[in-house]
């Protein structure tokens, strides 16, 4: 279904399960298991539905960072971009459960809360922590993140610079404190955000 779906544009329909496979790609395989996967967990609503859409555009725009700028693991990034919301699911989940203490279940740390969870279910230690420091780009330097993890969070965090440039909000409305310190891990310091997702992420994208 999926290699036949609009996504591909292929001009005759594949029947063969392994023409499919070989289509497809394993990193592609393993984003559509997740993204299933996830999709089956979180309850069929507007908001949930707008946070799985949000996941799998960052998940496809960190894998194409890593490949363009040849950092970290592509496959790595897909399946970060597409978990790295799973604590802010937690977090509906409890308000829908809970209404009255939506005020108290806005506070908790989502960054935190997914990282525990996939903690909980055993997943790769890169993995949990690169979700657990997730929003440390906004507030401070490159160096003052782990360097085990320090590639995939500037890689998160240059997705969601790139998803809301790409929606049309402007870099001087973007956290981009420290925007030329992250993009320096790249060796793209001399590069607005603009030119960027021109030169860089719409080309592998497309």
């Amino acid at each position: 279904k999926a290699v036949n779906s609009a996504y591909y544009g292929l001009r005759q329909k594949v029947s063969d399960v392994n023409h499919a496979l070989m289509l497809i790609g394993v990193s592609r395989i393993y984003q559509l298991i997740l993204t299933e996967g996830l999709q089956r967990t979180m309850p069929n609503t507007p908001s949930f539905n707008a946070l799985q859409s949000h996941s799998v555009a960052i998940s496809h725009i960190a894998f194409g960072l890593s490949l363009t700028s040849r950092t970290g693991l592509p496959s790595e990034m897909a399946t970060i971009g597409l978990l790295h919301d799973l604590g802010r699911g937690v977090i509906l989940l409890l308000k829908k459960q809970n209404p009255s203490l939506g005020i108290l279940i806005d506070s908790l740390d989502h960054a935190r809360l997914g990282a525990l969870l996939l903690k909980e279910w055993g997943m790769p230690d890169i993995l949990t922590r690169s979700l657990e420091f997730q929003s440390y780009p906004e507030l401070l330097p490159p160096d003052m993140i782990h360097l085990e993890i320090r590639n995939n969070v500037a890689i998160l965090y240059l997705a969601h610079l790139c998803f809301n440039r790409l929606k049309g909000k402007s870099e001087h409305v973007l956290p981009n404190i420290f925007m030329v310190e992250y993009m320096r891990l790249f060796g793209w310091e001399q590069l607005d955000l603009s030119q960027i997702v021109q030169k860089h992420l719409l080309p592998t994208l497309t």
